[in-house]
């Protein structure tokens, strides 16, 4: 089911969050209407029967209405994999991170879902990185105001060198035809990937055997457009203009079955932490993600 937003939230919706970069030269994207999107946090508890027993969001009384509606029509459905300790069902506890977005619907409308959650600690693994190089923002994405989201995986030796790294997803907050979002996607990612091979993370512990370990990182490009009031980071609880990327195949790197805690889109993983795959470590939700 969809949720439908009501003209004063649509307003607001717009204000808050979809003050955008447009390409100058693409007119034929003037009559788009992109995405918004908001990410929220909260936590929840499963039962030893995989339904949800009790969910939390941060600052639910800051969060829109439609927003919040849309969570709990969702999660009151929500059933997971039962959590094995000693080969016998149990109550689990976690945190989550969601993906809330707004599509545009009719000719004025918009509709609210639900596109990725993540279940488990924000930032996962950050502190296994022990040299984090920034990446060069590239100039031609400063010129025309680019703003976006680089989603990297990785590959990492016993060492702690990174091996392979390749571009999963790039997300922008800039509306522009077709070949000039592909163009600075490519930019963006280039630029991640650079940064990231020049990445060292903690070996693994004398006498343990060898072994690769795999990683996602969000890695953002983020601007401030002067003149442009209202543009928010791409935290809790703020609307922000979303245009997603196409999802690249890697074919050493399972996401479903490495990283069992993220579902639906990978934007669900807040912030620029590293979120090393672990298959056992997280909540599997089988239900579908969706509207209210």
């Amino acid at each position: 089911m969809r949720r439908i937003l009501s003209k004063p939230f649509i307003a607001g919706l717009l204000l808050a969050g979809l003050c955008l970069a447009v390409a100058p030269v693409a007119r034929s994207t003037a009559t788009q209407r992109p995405q918004a999107s908001m990410l929220v946090l909260g936590s929840l508890t499963v039962g030893s029967d995989g339904r949800v027993v009790d969910h939390t969001l941060d600052d639910a009384a800051r969060l829109p209405a439609p927003v919040v509606d849309v969570i709990d029509r969702n999660i009151a459905r929500w059933r997971f994999q039962p959590v094995l300790r000693d080969g016998h069902a149990v109550p689990a506890h976690s945190r989550m991170s969601l993906r809330v977005i707004a599509q545009p619907g009719g000719k004025s409308d918009y509709v609210l879902s639900i596109d990725g959650v993540h279940f488990g600690a924000s930032g996962d693994g950050s502190g296994s990185r022990i040299r984090n190089i920034a990446p060069e923002y590239p100039p031609q994405a400063i010129a025309s105001q680019v703003a976006g989201t680089v989603y990297l995986v990785l590959r990492i030796d016993a060492q702690g060198h990174v091996q392979d790294v390749a571009t999963r997803q790039v997300d922008l907050r800039y509306l522009g035809n077709r070949w000039q979002m592909a163009r600075y996607r490519k930019l963006l990612g280039r630029a991640a990937e650079r940064a990231a091979q020049r990445w060292l993370f903690k070996p693994l512990p004398a006498g343990q055997a060898a072994a690769e370990r795999y990683a996602m990182v969000p890695v953002v490009f983020g601007i401030h457009v002067f003149g442009v009031p209202g543009m928010p980071p791409d935290g809790p609880g703020h609307w922000v203009s979303y245009m997603p990327g196409p999802v690249q195949t890697v074919p050493w790197f399972d996401a479903p079955r490495m990283l069992p805690g993220l579902n639906g889109n990978l934007d669900a993983l807040p912030g620029q932490g590293v979120y090393m795959a672990n298959p056992d470590g997280s909540l599997h939700l089988l239900s579908k993600l969706g509207g209210g």
